[in-house]
């Protein structure tokens, strides 16, 4: 009987031992795989984008042809993009999806916003969520 009962404790000692293995095994795997999913950028959200507006002045002959041009987007986000002025008038917003990291933005209509400083800000958003709102100003003299 001392004997069953010695053999079957080792029996669970290297179950026990073999389980740990394993645990530990797919413990580590987990933890490489969300350290390289975060080294390449999955699972956050959109960072390191800039925008520039293409006219400064803006002026009455171009102010319904702005555009802005985008550096370092994330392909395949949505962006969102806002035009306000320090001189009133009404906000301008628009959005689509980037195609280029280097998207260029174009035909956009400020005529309603008011003279003075014309502010932009753009977010871009993807499955991890919205970034942080990238800025740029010019100056709208009609």
């Amino acid at each position: 009987m001392v004997l069953v009962h010695n053999a079957t404790e080792q029996i669970k000692s290297y179950l026990g031992n073999c389980f740990l293995r394993e645990k530990n095994l797919f413990t580590k795997f987990v933890f490489s795989f969300f350290l390289l999913a975060t080294f390449l950028g999955y699972g956050q959200v959109p960072s390191g984008y800039t925008v520039t507006i293409d006219q400064d002045p803006i002026t009455g002959g171009n102010e319904t042809a702005i555009g802005f041009t985008f550096a370092g987007a994330e392909v395949g986000s949505t962006y969102a993009y806002t035009f306000s002025s320090d001189g009133g008038g009404a906000n301008v917003t628009g959005g689509g999806t980037v195609a280029t990291a280097t998207d260029n933005i174009t035909g956009i209509d400020l005529s309603g916003l008011g003279d003075g400083t014309v502010t932009l800000s753009v977010t871009l958003t993807n499955g991890n969520g919205t970034g942080a709102a990238a800025t740029d100003t010019a100056t709208k003299a009609t």
